[in-house]
């Protein structure tokens, strides 16, 4: 059994079984299980790699919040304007591969990314 599964860049483009694809894994490392095929695998049977053997991409995100607030007329009357950005350093952050199945074409690809850097501004009158 396998211990761990070798990981790629998926910012650089690999071919696997003549498929060209932003690859995490390579997946003619996988191979179904014979018993699955023909149903005569016993209850409970999951495969042969254990639970968390390997994780998708890393995500790490960093977003920011600003916000000012300013009386106007009196202490009743507020003013206030917030600053927010998602994902402010606007890192690549790359989904895990979508397919599960070893049959599908295209298992250990890169499907997509998580949203890029977003800006948001607000302005909030209360009184």
């Amino acid at each position: 059994m396998i211990s761990s599964v070798h990981t790629f860049n998926p910012r650089s483009v690999q071919a696997f079984n003549g498929n060209p694809g932003n690859y995490w894994f390579d997946p003619s490392s996988f191979q179904q299980d014979p018993c699955i095929g023909e149903g005569s695998c016993s209850i409970g049977f999951y495969g042969t790699y254990r639970r968390n053997s390997f994780h998708g991409p890393r995500h790490s995100n960093f977003d920011l919040a600003l916000e000012k607030s300013t009386n106007l007329v009196g202490e009743q009357t507020k003013l206030v304007f917030r600053a927010e950005a998602f994902n402010i350093f606007n890192h690549a952050e790359f989904r895990p591969p979508a397919a599960t199945s070893v049959l599908s074409g295209t298992f250990g690809q890169i499907g997509g990314t998580y949203a890029p850097r977003i800006l948001q501004l607000a302005l909030k009158l209360s009184f």
